[in-house]
């Protein structure tokens, strides 16, 4: 590891989840955090977390201070559609209401569709939009379904879209799903 590179971050407070507490209301306590503390990143890669920020970071090839932030866990969101256009926000409220949907899924599927009649602009205005305000929340890896394009030209197309924009770094990283 001669041109190994290293990165000491330090921040207020980091947050491991290293805890054998439920998941399920689980308090901010008890995630297991650490004030004070340092991430050591070699090579892109989490090395460890050091309890002492102050007096270890003599060895780093580089030092980011973030003395106002906590640091915590990106979320992995293992479920989720977001290659589709059109809104469905009128049937979610119809069945909220007790009342049957007035589009249907079809709806979706005719408006992805349309959209996949031009990829790259679904994409930059539809999808990415959408992928950002999921990183925004913490979301940092997403498993991408396809599904809303229900033939095998369109099913093609969102994994192709899911490809070229899987390591983007102003969106989740992409784990595609064939549906």
């Amino acid at each position: 590891m001669a041109n190994s590179r290293r990165l000491f971050v330090r921040a207020r407070t980091i947050v491991t989840c290293d805890t054998h507490a439920a998941q399920n209301g689980i308090t901010f306590d008890e995630l297991r955090r650490a004030d004070g503390a340092a991430i050591v990143v070699e090579d892109g890669h989490i090395a460890q977390i050091v309890p002492n920020a102050q007096h270890n970071s003599a060895q780093a090839d580089e030092v980011m201070d973030l003395p106002d932030c906590v640091i915590f866990p990106g979320f992995v969101d293992a479920h989720a559609h977001p290659l589709y256009a059109g809104n469905r926000e009128p049937d979610f409220a119809a069945r909220n209401r007790g009342e049957k949907a007035l589009q249907g899924m079809l709806y979706t599927v005719e408006q992805t569709r349309q959209a996949l009649l031009e990829p790259r602009r679904f994409y930059e205005t539809t999808i990415r939009p959408r992928l950002q305000t999921m990183l925004a929340h913490g979301t940092t890896t997403l498993e991408c379904k396809t599904g809303y394009a229900l033939h095998k030209p369109g099913e093609a197309e969102l994994l192709d879209l899911i490809a070229a924009h899987k390591n983007d770094l102003d969106v989740p990283r992409l784990v595609p799903t064939f549906l």
